[in-house]
């Protein structure tokens, strides 16, 4: 996003991250989450899957590259 450049990840890799983020993002799981992610950012449940693996992972989706 920083370079304003599409980026299209692959579905498959999107779908394994998703799921270790959701895991990562589950209740009790703040500790285990130390130093790899920061708080989980709200996104949509009908976001593509792609925003949702962002948001578990504390980064906003919806963050543009002109926000600083």
């Amino acid at each position: 996003m920083a370079t304003g450049r599409p980026f299209t990840p692959d579905d498959e890799a999107v779908a394994a991250v998703l799921e270790f983020t959701t895991a990562m993002s589950a209740p009790g799981q703040e500790a285990s989450r130390e130093g790899l992610f920061g708080p989980v950012v709200p996104v949509p449940a009908d976001a593509p899957p792609f925003h949702r693996a962002l948001g578990n992972s504390g980064r906003d989706p919806r963050r543009s590259p002109d926000a600083g």
